[in-house]
């Protein structure tokens, strides 16, 4: 990788979108280049946004070191390993506002890494575009979007993603509709929407196109992840099972996995609610709509809560939804009949399920949480799919295991959350 070097000034940009889109492999492709530096996830406007004028004037000494002292204390910002006291930081301030005092805390870090321009990767921060703009009125805003059908099966292999399809679809349509009505009050040359389906299908052409946008030298990229000080953090990290994927090659494989990842029946769930979105951001228009046989869906769906003891649910008059525009005859209003007489359900015991959940982290039964998140961290670090990308017969296998563990730790941290 080649790249002149440039002293001009150039404005800051953020990547944002919607969680498991590829934000942290574009942020660790961008962050290699020579001119560029991007720190750890800063959460800095979602953490502060609401307390900014909680700090009166920062014209009086008291207001400015007390917010100075909170940014630099703050759990996230210590990561950067900034070495630097409330009173040398005050002193290095131009003007005293919330634009200098946060332009100065990202210079730092990118003096620190030897880089002239910074940026900021938070896919959170998508929530408060119109702040960031406030501060920094020539901002440049990078989102990233990928098919939300993908993202919902990637979700339900993380610790902190929604496991059920409806709720990815939910949290995946509000940040892509977010961005659609930022748009709208913006100039076009102040965003990019990038698509990682494109960008790890040519990540060369992809990058030359980010670059060309935020007017910075072009440089090679080929289909390696960079081995940075940047990825070996996030490999490092608490969270280094969900970010195994940089580990790899940069490959297309995994564009299209809900295919053989999500049931026709969740197909039909994520594109009734989110099916306007997929239509207006995506080009696979063709894998829309799965049309599926409803009475089979159905079918498949009573047996599965005929297993687990609950109501089962009969399909309504109407025609199956196809499509948002259809969002009011969804499975939400299905109505209720009655179990048969003779269908008792056996007695069981009623931790059982609880009991099978500790047994598949491989935990004794009721083991303080903190064993719990320990083993269950240590288990995703060997059964993650990513860690079986080039391997399709142990990929979906992975999966599966992975999910599993995902319900179990997540239905245990609710039993301990209810206890305390």
């Amino acid at each position: 990788m080649t790249a002149k070097n440039s002293s001009e000034s150039k404005p800051p940009f953020f990547i944002v979108g919607c969680p498991r889109t590829g934000t942290t492999l574009l942020h660790v492709l961008l962050d290699s280049h020579p001119r560029i530096a991007i720190p750890p996830e800063s959460h800095l406007f979602v953490h502060f946004r609401e307390i900014f004028d909680c700090y009166g004037d920062l014209a009086e000494e008291s207001n400015l070191r007390l917010f100075v002292k909170d940014l630099l204390s703050d759990e996230r910002i210590r990561k950067w390993g900034l070495e630097i006291t409330v009173s040398d930081f005050v002193r290095q301030l131009p003007t005293r506002s919330i634009q200098d005092v946060v332009s100065l805390l990202f210079e730092l870090y990118m003096k620190q890494k030897g880089k002239v321009r910074w940026g900021d990767k938070t896919p959170d921060h998508i929530l408060e575009m119109d702040t960031i703009l406030k501060i920094f009125p020539d901002a440049k805003l990078i989102h990233v979007v990928r098919d939300g059908r993908d993202v919902a099966v990637s979700l339900k292999r993380v610790f902190f993603g929604p496991t059920m399809v409806n709720k990815a679809a939910e949290l995946w349509r509000r940040y892509l509709s977010i961005f659609q009505e930022f748009k709208k009050r913006v100039s076009p040359d102040q965003y990019l929407e990038v698509y990682y389906e494109r960008l790890v299908s040519d990540p060369g052409s992809e990058l030359r196109r980010i670059l060309e946008f935020l007017q910075e030298e072009l440089v090679t990229y080929g289909n390696q992840v960079p081995d940075t000080e940047l990825r070996r953090c996030y490999l490092e990290s608490n969270e280094s099972p969900v970010h195994q994927s940089l580990m790899a090659p940069i490959t297309a494989h995994k564009i299209g996995i809900f295919k053989t990842q999500l049931s026709a029946r969740h197909m039909e769930i994520f594109e009734s609610m989110a099916g306007d979105i997929l239509r207006s951001y995506l080009h696979w228009k063709e894998d829309l709509l799965y049309g599926r046989d409803f009475e089979e869906a159905w079918e498949e769906l009573n047996k599965f809560l005929l297993h687990h003891e609950e109501p089962l649910y009969r399909k309504p008059s109407a025609e199956p939804l196809r499509g948002y525009a259809q969002r009011d005859r969804s499975y939400t209003t299905y109505r209720t009949y009655t179990r048969p007489e003779n269908a008792q359900p056996p007695r069981r015991d009623p931790q059982e399920h609880l009991r099978k959940d500790y047994e598949n982290l491989e935990v004794a039964f009721k083991s303080d949480f903190e064993t719990v998140k320990k083993q269950y961290k240590s288990l995703l670090r060997k059964y993650h799919p990513d860690r079986f990308d080039q391997d399709p017969e142990k990929y979906r296998p992975a999966t599966e295991v992975t999910k599993k563990l995902n319900e179990s730790f997540n239905r245990i941290k609710e039993y301990h959350e209810h206890r305390s």
